[in-house]
């Protein structure tokens, strides 16, 4: 992978999105395009988070090593914000390959008719590293 932070070799993620109601989080399995600027997932059409999406692209994704680490201060996190695309056609078959070679236990997801691939295009990334704001 040509990415640099290696929190992004996370193999999930939170999903925050925005609804009407307020902030709606779902954990997701992701993959990461090779430059580290899109993050791809599956999701189903009868799902807050898509339901959110659709309304609000805007989306914040939080990745972290904090299963890797016992204590706060040994902690890194990564707040990526973007927005989603929900992708068609040749784009969506790419996705599904990337993600489905990274999450074999997708491809049930992924064989619904009514799945959907969706692409963050990340816009800003904030680390955090123990205590402390890095980036």
């Amino acid at each position: 992978m040509a990415y640099t932070n290696p929190l992004l070799e996370q193999p999930l993620a939170v999903l925050a999105t925005q609804g009407v109601g307020g902030v709606h989080t779902s954990l997701i399995s992701i993959a990461v395009s090779p430059l580290g600027d899109r993050i791809w997932f599956a999701t189903l059409p009868d799902t807050q988070k898509t339901d959110n999406m659709k309304k609000y692209p805007q989306v914040s994704l939080l990745l972290d090593d904090r299963s890797s680490h016992e204590t706060l201060p040994h902690i890194s996190a990564l707040t990526v914000q973007g927005h989603a695309v929900f992708l068609a056609g040749a784009e969506a078959e790419a996705a599904s390959t990337i993600l489905l070679a990274r999450h074999p236990d997708v491809a049930v997801l992924l064989a619904d008719p009514s799945c959907s691939l969706v692409e963050i295009v990340i816009t800003q990334e904030f680390r955090i590293t123990g205590l402390r704001h890095t980036s």
